[in-house]
């Protein structure tokens, strides 16, 4: 999912593929960081097997969400943007 989410916001601007790599890169390593600190919470509760799939269907959840706001309004973030048929404005 998160290389949907890159491509879409790479194709979307690509003179600043640069830092939507980045900020993507750090999105993705934020919600995991976001999910690692409560993992010691939620092991005293739960199994070893059941925390590590709890975390991942958060996080392909989010993920998910991300990516398919993108495709939902990709148009009109371009339209607001200026970026419009990939042309800077």
């Amino acid at each position: 999912m998160p290389a949907t989410v890159l491509l879409c916001a790479i194709d979307s601007y690509p003179n600043d593929s640069a830092e939507v790599t980045a900020v993507v890169n750090a999105l993705t390593h934020l919600i995991s960081f976001a999910i690692s600190e409560t993992a010691s919470q939620w092991l005293a509760i739960d199994r070893v097997k059941e925390l590590f799939i709890e975390m991942a269907i958060v996080q392909w959840a989010i993920l998910f969400g991300i990516a398919m706001l993108l495709l939902a309004f990709e148009k009109g973030i371009r339209d607001k943007t200026g970026w419009s048929n990939g042309v800077v404005p």
